[in-house]
């Protein structure tokens, strides 16, 4: 499986919302993704609950049977929609992509 992980750190204030209200709607719109896109075999949220200087916000963790799978993902009008959203609410991102053995 190729696993597709993410980090999101949120800014203090973005769109009118504050950054906790933020994080809430990013997740909730990252959850409703596997309802839409049929490519995805594993997808998982969560907020960061050790709040560590090191911590990210929030994460995400999806899984793809291959590349091509994690392309059809990306280019989704649906996750172009929370790429949108990331963009505005988010001060920082990082992403690892990787295949299992």
């Amino acid at each position: 499986m190729l696993k597709h992980i993410v980090f999101f750190r949120m800014k203090a204030e973005a769109d009118n919302r504050a950054g906790d209200q933020n994080q809430a709607l990013l997740k909730e719109r990252l959850e409703a993704l596997p309802a839409t896109i049929k490519e995805i075999r594993s997808f998982e949220v969560g907020d960061d609950v050790s709040r560590s200087p090191a911590s990210w916000d929030l994460a995400l963790y999806s899984a793809f049977d291959s590349t091509e799978d994690l392309e059809a993902y990306r280019v989704h009008p649906d996750h172009q929609a929370v790429v949108e959203l990331v963009g505005r609410v988010t001060s920082e991102r990082a992403v690892v992509d990787y295949w299992d053995r």
